[in-house]
């Protein structure tokens, strides 16, 4: 049983490895690895426009588009460092998608 649970794991890592590499890894603080911010709900806001929508939809698309290039870390994803265990942000560069 302890074989199959090292099989397992050691699997478990090189799948994780394997889609990994192709991002980028951007090293936490170890305050921000702690339990209060990995299990802290997401934020989200609600903002109202008048208008019609495809023109805010415009607009924000290009807005994020912006924020995005500029700080690429914003889509990136929290995962475990295959070597060191650690959680860390990992994103592509540049962003392979409309992030809206």
């Amino acid at each position: 049983v302890v074989g199959l649970l090292l099989l397992l794991r050691r699997r478990r890592q090189r799948r994780l490895a394997a889609r990994l590499a192709s991002l980028v890894k951007l090293s936490l603080l170890p305050s921000e690895r702690g339990p209060l911010l990995c299990m802290s709900p997401a934020t989200s806001t609600v903002t109202f426009f008048r208008g019609p929508p495809y023109v805010a939809a415009a607009s924000l698309s290009r807005r994020v588009r912006q924020i995005v290039a500029a700080n690429p870390w914003l889509t990136s994803v929290l995962e475990r460092d295959p070597d060191s265990g650690l959680m860390e942000a990992y994103y592509h560069q540049p962003s392979p998608k409309p992030c809206f």
